[in-house]
């Protein structure tokens, strides 16, 4: 006897509508845990990158909350995975003046927001609007590695110079080999990885010397994450792409 039940075909990716994120769960798990177990061997923290993801779904997966720390690239993004209980979050763009009160409205609502400026001029107008507002920043010294898009370089004066206006809210430096991704072969991802961790190292030294200890040294990009390179004093990666 047939059914008097019409029967639905199962849906195909054409009839999801879009734009729609589809992932195959067993390779996102994989990549996960190569990622993890990676830099766990290395006695590396992580702090994976959720600008791609940008799913709170994935990032229980990865680093799941309370404790479970974050990298975003936008505030909007910070506030999202605030929302859905995270705390400890790095927004790892160059902060300007026009964004402090957003980032005042996350550290009022109890979260651990890690900041990064590379410039005087951002260094002094966080300064000025810590004080006034009686609010604890946080707030890490962008280092160019290579890739020329932002931070200072760990050789100059500026280093040392946005350290001191910053005062107490100096807690380290922080560096993305981007021009890793247009490199395909691993000696390629070691070379970038490298002048990652040199870069660190030495803007952290430098610092050290004049009074500023880094409590945190911060780098980050899928491929370099990777790479063979001795990553002894480096305190977190950053990696996010490599999920997909």
């Amino acid at each position: 006897m047939s059914s008097v039940f019409p029967t639905r075909p199962s849906p195909t990716l054409s009839d999801l509508p879009t734009p729609c994120l589809v992932l195959e769960r067993g390779k996102l798990a994989h990549n996960l845990a190569r990622m993890a177990a990676t830099l766990a061997v290395r006695r590396v923290g992580f702090r994976p990158h959720l600008k791609t993801a940008k799913s709170a779904d994935i990032a229980q997966l990865v680093a799941p909350p309370p404790h479970g720390a974050l990298a975003v690239s936008t505030l909007r993004e910070a506030d999202y995975f605030a929302h859905h209980g995270w705390r400890d979050l790095f927004y790892a763009v160059g902060l300007g003046p026009g964004k402090l009160e957003s980032v005042a409205a996350l550290l009022r609502r109890g979260v651990q927001l890690l900041t990064m400026v590379d410039h005087l001029d951002a260094a002094r107008a966080i300064r000025a609007f810590a004080l006034r507002e009686k609010l604890l920043f946080r707030t890490v010294i962008e280092i160019d590695c290579g890739e020329h898009r932002g931070g200072v370089s760990s050789d100059s004066e500026e280093l040392i110079a946005i350290a001191r206006e910053l005062g107490g809210a100096f807690v380290g430096v922080a560096t993305h080999g981007g021009q890793s991704y247009a490199t395909r072969h691993r000696p390629e991802f070691d070379t970038v990885a490298q002048a990652e961790t040199d870069a660190l190292r030495r803007a952290a030294t430098r610092l050290h010397a004049a009074g500023f200890p880094s409590a945190v040294l911060s780098l980050g990009s899928s491929p370099t994450a990777l790479a063979s390179v001795d990553l002894t004093g480096i305190t977190e990666g950053r990696a996010g792409a490599y999920m997909f």
